[in-house]
């Protein structure tokens, strides 16, 4: 038994208790041993957290970092966190509190309470109870407590803190006293109850914000932009570990062919393949030993030795915009995986403009002669994520030949080919890889996750491959079962089995403990984010969801949202990056369901940021900026008066300027745009035009509205024409005819600009009926725009806008009807260049003239239109030089597409006449007509691979035209006894390499047709029919009628005419058939 020294009543309220507390224990020797280590820490921690909170109200959070980075054991608050409160401002210029603070720490060292606590009872056996010495020894150990605590040395700055209301650090509720204890692993924060000494966990905005803050690179409370030229390092650990997992799983498949190309091969470039969600970044980045993270780690060795691994992840070009490979790679490999850096005295380090190969040949002999790692492995992750800003990266890979000895480069890229961009498909399949391997979606990976299903969830085999199926083979969808209780899990199981699949709690479930996490503040923002992509009507690209979520480019905020998020989301690839959407529709229920009123607020938002927008310079630079307009414009009519159910805030109640600002967006998108935009133009005109016509209806709308719908009408028409969106198109037409009859008095003929407007809409619509060749339709929308033109004034101001909308009609018009009446309009044709001759030299005029040169043709008269053909040509060249530039310069789509046009329709007459003049066609015109060819159609594919959808039907009837021109060459050979002939880069080519180039390009037409016609694409059926017949006669050509014959009866089977030209080529097809059952 011993006796407590008293403390002055002065001290803080907290001591004092914790005091009282231990004279109830003074007749209990064990228990009083036992509370000596409570005491001691409990008012170090009061002291300590008095001084946080202090620095809390002073605005200084640093000691934050301290708090949070680990697990604080009891000697870290004795020397670790006062060591950083005493580098704090507030500290350092109070000498007071900075000498108390030393005071402290010296008297918990020197009377070694650490040491103590730890030898007689934080570990092993504690001292016999007969042993005296050691209850005397508790007892001084107090009564240098006791000492300590002298209220005269106390800084006034703690005693006269109100002990019960320092949250977050204690706090008193319902009579009991916390103190703050620690934080969790996985963010629950824990305080000590000192009335029963019970540990209980509470939430705290300030310690979650401040945790995300401290303990991780990616986190929510980090607002650096994405796009910075200068930023700090750890944000490369942010984007590079998009990837990190809360658990991992090794996949031995991966790791075998890892090892196998390492162990087999002494050098060599490697393409590793397969599904979307198969963990392909997951297993490089637990290979990468500079993002190694917990147990998301594999160590590759080759006999027994380590390899230098070091990778680079494309996806950092799409989050920041900035291409930084060879940069990047350069500090990767200078860094060693324990932060050193290799360093040059004499400036032998390759600099980045150095060929890939002597880098990695260069830091391959460093590893070697610094630790004895022999091999070096480069990841190069997700090459399908390479758009147009990143694919040059492919350009700087060696080839396998050149690589230096053990030094090895691993591509990886999705198995889905339509997810790649062509340029990067075009390479992976044409690099010579020195091995290339493709792990199976539903193979390798299936198995894989089902295996971690059983042992993470302990389920059968059975239930986990149910399990597997419902989350589609997605290892990212793994974090929504994480803290799911088993029979819930087990229902996940049996909903699968039945087909029906309910997933509102699991999405909940994993929303709240998200919440937990992120704290309400960051939580609510994360929701905000994740609508923006739940409503989204097609995929969104990461720079857009922040756009609209925020009004600003990506940061690293955006990003660990996004990787949170990330089990709700499928990652697609396109021209534009990676686009998200919801991974499946019943998320989207459950998400509109709980966040109703945040999309409300933000449909809001996007409604007056729309109308606030200014149609200026710097808005027509910012193509971001518009993309995202777009967007809302395509969407605004069905989110308000569908999703967000606001009818009060809808388009047709809160005004109708709305309407004239989403057509002027809309229709200032040009021609022949980024298919993204012009889809988004056409949606949003559309439904300016479903506005109209039912507040038409609701009889609300003006003459203001039926103005605004002419035009509007007219844009869409074309639009829809380019996107081959042929029945609404069509819809749009004939309705916005039926409204004009129906209220005549909200579209008067009063003024110029309204018989200019119907005019224009009429035209736009006879075009429409032009592309499928309904002359009917055509010809009453051409009738109806030149009764609109008569009606107009000899106005000198309008003379000229009419005389180009008649030309555009007479040369839609011609186009029409030159095949069904071929002599009638080419009486037309001769007027329109009557006209013609008095124009200056235009890529409109040369328009005009490859129209007449087609009537020419179609009249019968093929000398007079390959001349006039060949002038145009001329023509084109001479306005190319006076402007001196080339074709490959120009641009506008409308003159390049010209100019394509104009040569292809005179190579089709050079290769008509093989049939008839077959001497009087020139050797070199056939050379010159396929390496031209060639060079529109790789231009028009490296146009389309920017997302221009403006050559995707025109340039099947170039390859069509390529593949005749190569089967006359040959004849031309056969003819004249060539066994080869030059043609491309000084290539000799056989006539064995045309016929398999030849069938090359008739195979992907055939293989184009199919999928058009299968994913219901409306095609132009008599380009179809005819270059399918051309096919056919490939195959004749070359001597296998039997499977021209073949192709031709498929095609005669499969379409059907419904105009009468269509019905002309049907015929024409028929008799091609008989023609080629005689030669097989």
């Amino acid at each position: 038994m011993f006796k407590l020294k008293p403390i002055p009543s002065t001290l803080p309220l907290p001591i004092r208790e914790e005091w009282d507390r231990l004279q109830k224990l003074q007749n209990d020797n064990y228990g009083l041993v036992f509370a000596v280590r409570d005491s001691y820490e409990t008012v170090l921690k009061i002291i300590l957290l008095s001084i946080c909170y202090l620095l809390k109200e002073n605005d200084d959070d640093r000691f934050c970092r301290t708090l949070f980075e680990k697990q604080m054991a009891f000697g870290d608050w004795v020397n670790e966190l006062p060591s950083t409160l005493k580098k704090s401002n507030l500290v350092m210029q109070n000498p007071v509190l900075h000498k108390y603070l030393k005071k402290l720490v010296a008297f918990y060292n020197k009377s070694g309470i650490v040491k103590w606590r730890n030898n007689f009872i934080g570990h092993g056996l504690m001292s016999n109870a007969e042993d005296q010495s050691f209850f005397d020894e508790a007892g001084q150990m107090l009564d240098q407590l006791a000492d300590f605590l002298d209220p005269d040395t106390t800084p006034a700055e703690i005693s006269q803190l109100d002990f019960d209301h320092l949250e977050p650090f204690m706090f008193r509720e319902e009579g009991h006293f916390y103190l703050y204890e620690s934080v969790s692993a996985t963010g629950l924060i824990f305080y000590t109850d000192h009335a029963d000494r019970k540990r209980i966990d509470k939430e705290s905005d300030y310690f979650t914000e401040k945790r995300k803050k401290y303990t991780a690179s990616l986190n929510v409370m980090r607002k650096d932009g994405l796009d910075k030229d200068i930023y700090l390092a750890s944000e490369d650990a942010a984007i590079d570990g998009f990837y990190l997992t809360s658990f991992y799983k090794k996949p031995d498949y991966m790791k075998k062919w890892a090892d196998k190309i390492l162990s087999e091969n002494d050098r060599g470039v490697f393409l590793m393949k397969g599904g979307r969600g198969t963990g392909k970044s997951s297993f490089v980045l637990a290979c990468d030993e500079l993002n190694q993270h917990g147990d998301q780690k594999i160590g590759l060795k080759i006999e027994g030795e380590p390899v230098t691994v070091r990778a680079y992840y494309c996806n950092r070009i799409d989050v920041s915009g900035i291409n930084d490979f060879v940069p990047y790679i350069q500090e990767m490999l200078k860094t060693t995986v324990e932060g050193e850096q290799f360093r040059s005295r004499q400036g032998s380090i390759p600099g980045d403009d150095a060929p890939l190969e002597k880098i990695l040949a260069f830091y391959q002999e460093q590893y070697e002669n610094t630790f004895g790692r022999e091999k070096l492995l480069l990841f190069i992750d997700g090459v399908d994520e390479l758009t147009e800003k990143g694919q040059d990266i492919l350009l700087e890979l060696p080839d396998p030949g050149e690589m230096p000895e053990n030094v090895y480069i691993v591509l990886t890229c999705r198995a889905e080919k339509e997810e790649v961009l062509p340029a990067v498909l075009d390479f992976t399949e044409r690099y010579p890889f020195t091995d290339q391997v493709e792990f199976d979606l539903r193979g390798e990976n299936h198995s894989f996750l089902v295996e971690i299903l059983k042992n993470r969830f302990d389920l059968t085999e059975t239930e986990a491959d149910r399990i597997a199926a419902a989350l589609d083979d997605r290892l990212v969808a793994l974090p929504l079962l994480e803290g799911q209780d088993k029979n819930e899990i087990l229902k996940l199981a049996d909903q699968a089995e039945a087909g029906v699949l309910l997933l509102t709690d699991l999405s909940k479930g994993y929303l709240d403990r998200l919440s937990l996490r992120y704290g309400k503040k960051y939580f609510q923002e994360a929701v905000r984010f994740l609508m923006a992509v739940s409503e989204a009507t097609e995929g969104l690209t990461f720079a857009e969801i922040s756009q609209l979520y925020a009004g600003k480019g990506p940061t690293i905020q955006e990003l660990c949202f996004l990787r949170d998020l990330y089990p709700f989301l499928t990652e697609y690839r396109s021209y534009r990056g990676n686009v998200f959407v919801l991974s499946r529709e019943e998320y989207r229920d459950s998400l509109q369901s709980a966040y109703h009123s945040v999309f409300s607020e933000m449909v809001r938002s996007w409604r007056v940021m729309l109308e606030a927008v200014q149609m200026n310079e710097g808005l027509m630079a910012d193509m971001l900026g518009q993309d995202v307009l777009l967007y809302i414009c395509a969407n605004l009519a069905v989110w308000q008066t569908e999703r967000s159910g606001d009818d009060d805030f809808s388009i047709e109640k809160s005004g109708k300027n709305i309407l004239e600002k989403i057509y002027m967006l809309c229709q200032a998108v040009p021609m022949y745009d980024k298919i993204h935009r012009e889809k988004r133009a056409f949606q949003g005109l559309f439904s300016v035009i479903n506005t109209i016509v039912k507040m038409m209806e609701l009889q609300k709308a003006e003459q203001k509205q039926g103005d605004l719908l002419l035009v509007c009408g007219g844009s869409a028409i074309q639009k829809a024409v380019n996107l081959r969106e042929m029945q609404a198109g069509k819809d749009i037409a004939d309705g916005i005819t039926q409204m004009i009859g129906k209220y005549p008095d909200l579209f008067p003929a009063d003024t110029e600009e309204r018989k200019i407007n119907q005019a224009v809409f009429y035209g736009q619509a006879m075009v429409r009926f032009c592309e499928e060749y309904d002359e009917k339709k055509a010809e009453e929308f051409y009738g109806r725009s030149l009764a609109c033109l008569e009606k107009l004034s000899e106005d000198d101001r309008c003379a000229e806008q009419s005389r180009q909308i008649r030309r555009a009609l007479l040369h839609n018009y011609l186009g029409t009807k030159r095949n069904s009446e071929p002599q009638e309009t080419l009486k037309l044709a001769k007027e329109l260049e009557n006209i013609l001759e008095k124009e200056e030299p235009s890529f409109g005029t040369a328009s005009d003239y490859v129209m007449i040169s087609a009537c020419y043709r179609s009249a019968g008269q093929e000398e007079t239109a390959e001349e006039m053909l060949r002038k145009t040509c001329d023509m084109m060249e001479q306005i190319l030089y006076r402007r001196k530039i080339g074709w490959q310069q120009l641009t506008d789509i409308h003159e390049l597409e010209l100019y394509f046009t104009a040569y292809w329709r005179l190579f089709q007459i050079i290769d008509d006449r093989m049939q008839t003049e077959f001497q009087n066609v020139m050797f070199w015109e056939l050379k010159v007509a396929v390496q031209v060819m060639d060079k529109f159609i790789s231009y028009m594919i490296g146009i389309s691979q920017q997302g221009n959808s403006c050559f995707d039907m025109v340039r099947l009837n170039f390859m069509m035209t390529a593949a005749l021109l190569r089967n006359s060459l040959a004849a031309k050979m056969t003819n004249i006894g060539l066994l080869e002939v030059w043609l491309r880069n000084h290539t000799r080519v056989s006539e064995a390499d045309l016929k398999e180039e030849a069938y090359k390009i008739v195979g992907i037409l055939e293989e184009s047709y199919r999928k058009l016609l299968k994913n219901g694409v409306t095609v132009n059926k008599i380009d179809a029919m005819f270059n399918l017949m051309n096919s056919a006669c490939i195959y004749a050509g070359f001597g296998d009628s039997e499977r021209g014959v073949e192709l031709l009866q498929k095609v005669i089977s499969e379409f059907s005419p419904a105009n009468g030209q269509e019905e002309q080529v049907y015929q024409i097809l028929e008799r091609k058939l008989i023609e080629l059952q005689g030669k097989s």
